[in-house]
């Protein structure tokens, strides 16, 4: 199973939303006065790469301390826009992949924006959803939208549009993604597990994809999976190429709940 972050790195001075503070670090326990070093940081909710609450925008949504943690992990796919050379994502840019999006829980928009993280030009003139595609993404059974920009909605916003109609909904939106061009065509599980904080309207995340394609011996996958009980994998399908005599290449194996 191979594993992809999708996040950046938070560091002093790195790029935030437009009127927000980078992070502040300090070092108040040291190795030498201590024994122990430990740090302290100071830094916005929506710093990075970062899920978004209903609660952000909409008064008396959910936090994201109530949000289901299985809300934060499904299957996804990465619909690529890199093409678009317009301000706005239509729906008619969508229609085409509407069986796509009924077989995800997560959809994550590729726009190739990430390319001009640490840039100016990455706060302005990236590519968002009109409200009718935003509106049409909400009808499916969708656990988030997640976009490698710095906003689902324009750096200009001051109603927040797209974030009122898909935090409606009771989704949540993933910002700042990056790497998504490692996942295109990819059949893969994404994860945004965020801190648990109380009464959260966003925390930052670092976790990505799991692409469910390992190259195992079938004799270490027998010994490795015997007896294991999954659960929560329901409909999941792991692909393993086997290279053991007898089995195979590309023989799939479906994992329905349970033990193996």
């Amino acid at each position: 199973m191979k594993i992809i972050d999708l996040s950046h790195t938070i560091f002093p001075e790195m790029p935030v939303y437009p009127g927000t503070k980078p992070p502040v670090f300090s070092i108040p326990c040291t190795i030498d006065q201590e024994g122990f070093v430990e740090r302290e940081i100071t830094m916005y909710s929506h710093t990075g790469t970062h899920v978004d609450a209903p609660a952000h925008i909409i008064e008396g949504a959910l936090t994201l301390d109530q949000v289901p943690v299985d809300n934060f992990v499904g299957r996804a796919s990465v619909l690529d826009l890199t093409l678009i050379r317009k301000p706005i994502i239509s729906l008619g840019d969508l229609k085409s992949c509407e069986a796509m999006v009924k077989k995800s829980e997560f959809l994550l928009l590729h726009t190739g924006w990430s390319q001009l993280w640490g840039k100016k030009d990455y706060y302005k003139g990236y590519p968002v959803l009109s409200p009718d595609a935003a509106r049409w993404l909400g009808d499916f059974q969708l656990k988030g939208i997640g976009v490698d920009m710095i906003s689902v909605d324009e750096a200009e916003a001051t109603d927040f549009p797209i974030h009122k109609i898909l935090l409606g909904q009771n989704m949540i939106i993933i910002e700042n993604l990056t790497h998504l061009e490692k996942l295109l065509l990819s059949d893969f599980t994404f994860m945004c597990l965020p801190l648990k904080i109380e009464n959260s309207d966003g925390s930052p995340v670092n976790w990505g994809e799991m692409k469910r394609v390992c190259e195992l011996d079938v004799c270490k996958l027998a010994e490795a999976l015997s007896g294991m009980v999954w659960h929560g994998f329901d409909k999941w399908n792991i692909s393993f190429q086997m290279r053991s005599k007898g089995i195979k290449s590309n023989e799939r194996l479906r994992c329905k709940g349970g033990k193996i």
